[in-house]
């Protein structure tokens, strides 16, 4: 048990063990589509047909379709792209 008060000794430098760089991460790039272009039509699809706003509802679900065809097809290629370290 230490003294009351007491501070620790600290590691030597010849001791001590040097930090790895932190490790790249990946995701798919079908991923940041669907999150930058899928997902605002989709909100925008279900906030009009909410509301009942069907003419505006059937040009979104059109331009929704086309996309998630878009999306299906960059999952297919399976690209990969780094993730920004938070």
């Amino acid at each position: 048990m230490a003294k009351k008060g007491s501070k620790s000794k600290s590691t030597p430098a010849s001791e001590q063990q040097i930090a790895r760089a932190q490790k790249s991460h990946f995701t798919n790039r079908a991923n940041y589509y669907f999150q930058e272009v899928v997902a605002p039509i989709e909100r925008s699809y279900r906030q009009a047909m909410g509301i009942g706003n069907y003419a505006e509802g059937v040009k979104l679900f059109e331009a929704l379709q086309s996309a998630r065809e878009e999306f299906r097809h960059l999952l297919y290629r399976n690209e990969w792209a780094k993730v920004k370290a938070k």
